[in-house]
């Protein structure tokens, strides 16, 4: 049983951090979408 437990904790912690790094790259997209708005929105509405 312990083993499955120390399986289970490892999988875990390798969601996390896999979700950190998700969550960093959403927040540095949306950085860029809010940067490149005015731009984007210029060449999309002319």
């Amino acid at each position: 049983m312990a083993r499955w437990g120390e399986a289970l904790a490892g999988f875990r912690n390798l969601a996390i951090i896999t979700f950190r790094l998700v969550g960093r790259a959403n927040v540095a997209q949306a950085r860029r979408d809010l940067l490149n708005h005015h731009d984007a929105f210029a060449v999309c509405c002319v």
